[in-house]
């Protein structure tokens, strides 16, 4: 999928807002989210961006290179990059949509997991509709650990074949520090990991917004990269 580069064009991202809301008036200035559901209106969006100056980074293949027997081989860089994993787990109470998370690997060696959720997680009745309406803050927990698969003990890990992993690592950064409130579809821990795993410029996955579903499209997309 096509996206904005970098440095953001201001005034390209206002003329394009007000063209696009000129012409969908019934959306009353709601704004476009990661669901599939709009993925014709964002690129509808980047075209009138890009019409008003703004610079739009060429689409890049979904699948980098990852239709090897070995993830050896899917990793075709000889500066043996750091690795990148998204792990995806059942949770507790008969949970039908699991959990998804970051698993990075750090200079020294280490790991870090990161996980995001809602600050309270086990909302019931209608104090549920707090996960749509961002009203619940967002915590993303850190755990560091020598081993990836222990990280992710209890669960599945995939290996995502980039070679810029430090791209990986700042957009993960920069979007803890940008979304402070949880919401079920645009900023639950689909969103999180798929938005720092498109911050590598050889990374285009599309979203899904939720876990399992994300964690079952990593796999169709890179078969021989799954770990556990």
């Amino acid at each position: 999928m096509a996206r904005i580069s970098k440095p953001i064009n201001d005034a390209a991202v206002k003329l394009a807002d007000q063209e696009f809301y000129r012409k969908h008036p019934e959306r009353k200035l709601k704004p476009l989210t990661s669901s599939p559901d709009d993925a014709h209106l964002r690129h509808e969006w980047l075209g009138m961006y890009k019409d008003h100056g703004g610079s739009v980074a060429p689409e890049v293949p979904v699948v980098a290179g990852c239709r090897k027997t070995t993830l050896a081989a899917c990793m075709k860089s000889d500066r043996k990059p750091l690795e990148v994993y998204v792990y995806v787990v059942q949770m507790e109470g008969g949970d039908p949509w699991g959990h998804v998370g970051l698993i990075l690997q750090q200079r020294d060696g280490t790991y870090i997991r990161y996980s995001q959720q809602a600050v309270n997680s086990n909302l019931h009745g209608t104090d549920r509709l707090q996960y749509f309406l961002s009203d619940q803050e967002t915590v993303v927990k850190e755990r560091h650990g020598s081993d990836a698969k222990k990280l992710a003990v209890g669960g599945h890990l995939i290996r995502i074949p980039t070679e810029h992993p430090e791209q990986v690592q700042r957009a993960a950064n920069l979007y803890i520090a940008d979304h402070s409130h949880y919401n079920a579809l645009t900023n639950n821990c689909a969103e999180f990991a798929n938005h720092a795993l498109n911050g590598a410029q050889d990374i285009a996955i599309p979203p899904v917004p939720f876990p399992k579903p994300y964690f079952f499209l990593l796999q169709r997309l890179y078969p021989d990269c799954v770990v556990q």
